[in-house]
């Protein structure tokens, strides 16, 4: 679903959160000729100081309401954790919301059960602990790597990452996941995703063997 620092789910303005739901919910409907499995959400843009407290309950406000609309089309909603190496962005503004494992347990906890959690790979060093953390409440992932501090979004074969494969498919096939492997980096050929996928996947097995 589209965000932006004016398509914000988490904005303190009560009347312009509500905009915003209304707006989305609008755009859920018109997604239904589609037939969606998935919808994903980002959980916020950039926060400004010392408001993450109020920022969360909007956020869990506006989710409930969307999760309704969702589910009247037959989908499920996931939200998608959000790059934070840091808690600042800069001297103005805070990182978006979901910005570590720690914060997605604890939104996701106050979150419906019906609400799923999207892994993006590139938005967190490390992300296999996220994976774990979320288990089956997993529904969706980004496939890309990085340093967990930049939006790099490297193909997974490009040498570029720091992502250890190996733990992220153990930690995948630990938590069930059977869900799409949604590349979200750059790629020369399509068929690179192929064999890509193969080669990481071979080298997961020589490795739990």
């Amino acid at each position: 679903m589209p965000f932006g620092a004016n398509l914000d789910l988490s904005l303190v303005n009560e009347t312009n959160r509500r905009d915003v739901v209304a707006k989305q919910g609008r755009l859920v409907e018109l997604l239904e000729i589609l037939e969606p499995k998935i919808i994903l959400f980002h959980p916020s843009y950039y926060l400004g100081l010392n408001e993450r407290d109020l920022r969360k309950a909007q956020l869990i406000k506006s989710a409930k309401e969307l999760n309704e609309v969702v589910k009247s089309i037959n989908a499920t909603m996931v939200i998608e954790n959000m790059l934070g190496p840091e808690l600042l962005k800069d001297e103005n503004r805070e990182r978006p919301l979901l910005r570590t494992v720690q914060e997605t347990i604890e939104i996701m906890n106050r979150l419906p059960n019906s609400i799923g959690s999207a892994v993006d790979m590139n938005h967190i060093k490390n992300p296999e602990e996220l994976i774990l953390a979320m288990g089956s409440r997993m529904k969706s992932v980004h496939i890309a790597d990085g340093t967990g501090k930049h939006e790099n979004h490297y193909f997974p074969c490009s040498g570029k990452g720091q992502n250890d494969w190996t733990l992220i498919l153990a930690a995948l096939d630990k938590a069930g996941y059977r869900g799409p492997f949604m590349y979200e980096s750059a790629y020369d050929d399509e068929k690179d995703l192929m064999v890509c996928y193969k080669m990481l996947y071979n080298n997961y097995l020589i490795s739990s063997n």
